[in-house]
């Protein structure tokens, strides 16, 4: 890989303007791949940064608003906000 860093979880999230929390809810997702988004030894987990990285993670949110529910990496998305009628405003039953 031509330009890259390795970046702590912290480092990570923090220049993708996420949570840390959400960057490991990303792991357990299987949105990162090990191997290719990142690197674990024992406890230690190392991040790849890169033109690649970001270029993935786009495509992956691209196919994912595009798709709906699924996309062909796993990644589901969030279930669609009911309506109480027409008239009003949805009430989202995600809280």
């Amino acid at each position: 890989m031509i330009n890259s860093e390795l970046l702590t979880p912290e480092e990570f999230a923090q220049r993708l303007k996420i949570g840390r929390s959400t960057l490991f809810e990303w792991l357990s997702k299987g949105i990162l791949q090990p191997g290719v988004h990142y690197w674990k030894i024992g406890r230690v987990v190392r991040f790849i940064w890169s033109d690649e990285l970001i270029q993935s993670l786009l495509q992956r949110t691209v196919t994912i608003s595009v798709d709906g529910d699924k996309s062909s990496s796993g990644v589901t998305t969030k279930k669609p906000v009911k309506t109480a009628n027409n008239n009003q405003q949805p009430i989202n039953w995600e809280y």
